[in-house]
């Protein structure tokens, strides 16, 4: 093999390695399985880094630190990610459920304003306006709900 392919496949492996550990700590984390480390001076401290907190009965104070996930080897951590409840995000569901609840919603508000600007004209243009925004509002906000559902049932079917 040419020592530039050699070079790029080790370079794509490594990649994928810190990706893969980063992902894996962060699930640990994210399922608990971390220790706390406190910052070596509690009166200077990188807030980015010591990110998490709690209030400490003790000495009345509020005390920082950063989650540093355990040391797992690959084969426990499989076997970890058998047993936890993780929920995977789909960003393409949710936002589309998110953009047809704001399109529901934006549907209402500018329907009642133009309906509000018919009122000088006919009453009963008016009430068709508000109507007929209301109804379509209704059905695209009923079909997002109905994707947030089945989005839900996918997620706990995994």
């Amino acid at each position: 093999m040419h020592k530039i392919i050699s070079q790029y496949i080790e370079e794509m492996k490594e990649k994928d390695r810190e990706v893969f550990e980063k992902k894996k700590a962060d699930t640990l984390n994210e399922l608990g399985l971390y220790e706390k480390e406190f910052p070596a001076d509690p009166e200077n401290y990188d807030v980015d880094e010591y990110d998490s907190g709690f209030y400490d009965e003790e000495t009345e104070t509020y005390r920082r630190f950063k989650k540093v996930p355990i040391k797992v080897s690959d084969e426990d951590y499989e076997e970890i990610l058998k047993y936890a409840d993780i929920k995977e995000e789909d960003d393409d569901s949710n936002s589309i459920s998110g953009a047809l609840k704001f399109i529901a919603i934006s549907t209402y508000i500018l329907g009642g304003i133009a309906g509000l600007c018919c009122i000088e004209f006919s009453f009963l243009a008016t009430v068709l306006v508000w109507l007929s925004s209301f109804v379509f509002g209704t059905i695209v906000l009923g079909f997002s709900e109905v994707l947030k559902l089945l989005y839900e049932i996918k997620i706990k079917m995994k």
